[in-house]
């Protein structure tokens, strides 16, 4: 399943962009999915995802994203000959969206989707690293986490950015905010991901998966954030901000 989107006004115009599962990040980012040039589009401005009944846009910047001429509020679905405004001069046009399910295929698929989403449960029980653990544990990792960053960006070794975006996202997580927390860790993922030393500490994280793991099970004891390996430190951050940004 795929929803197509070509941008017919703007410096990308005639050029086409194809939404799958998951999230599609819109911007001016080098890490957007679909990378827009135009000054008036933010670092991020929208995202696209696909929802069990089709794809949908939200708002990701303060200067609006409108479709059909209405400002987006909220998570809206998009249909096909939808338009989409991008900040003044770049305008994007769903070109297909998959066919919603109707007759007597409607309820296979129920099912099928039901079966999936309690197996798919199942499996993270057994196999998530993180299931067991509580707020407690990510109080502390959180602690440690900004300490360190602390420490990194007053060293000029993590961008200078990364502190405050840090803090403000979890801010909004310890206060249940679950309309404005997501996209506060997505803008802190695309910001370490795009920022100078970005591509090092993705490596960090792919070359050690565990260091989130092994950061929950550790003792939070005065100094320790800042006495252990940055490769390590800086690969747990990433996987910390991913494992936020799916929390529901």
């Amino acid at each position: 399943m795929e929803c197509v989107i070509k941008i017919t006004a703007g410096p990308e115009a005639g050029q086409e962009f194809h939404c799958h599962a998951g999230e599609t990040v819109i911007g001016r980012s080098p890490r957007c999915a679909v990378r827009l040039s135009a000054a008036s589009v933010s670092y991020e401005h929208a995202v696209i995802s696909l929802a069990s009944d089709g794809f949908y846009v939200e708002n990701l910047s303060a200067n609006g994203t409108y479709l059909n001429n209405e400002r987006v509020a909220g998570r809206t679905r998009l249909k096909a000959r939808d338009q989409l405004k991008l900040g003044e001069e770049t305008v994007a046009r769903v070109e297909a969206v998959p066919a919603a399910s109707g007759g007597g295929s409607s309820r296979v698929m129920m099912l099928a989707l039901l079966a999936a989403i309690l197996f798919g449960g199942l499996i993270l029980v057994v196999l998530d690293p993180f299931s067991g653990s509580g707020e407690r544990d990510w109080n502390k990792v959180h602690a440690m986490l900004q300490e360190w960053v602390h420490v990194e960006t007053e060293g000029h070794r993590l961008p200078p950015e990364t502190e405050r975006l840090l803090g403000e996202a979890w801010r909004l997580e310890l206060a249940g905010d679950r309309k404005n927390a997501p996209k506060a860790w997505v803008r802190l993922r695309v910001y370490l991901a795009s920022a100078e030393g970005g591509v090092r500490l993705e490596e960090y994280s792919q070359q050690n998966r565990r260091a989130l793991t092994r950061l929950l099970e550790s003792e939070n004891t005065p100094g320790a954030a800042t006495q252990a390996a940055p490769e390590d430190m800086g690969a747990a951050l990433v996987q910390f901000v991913s494992q936020m940004e799916r929390r529901k």
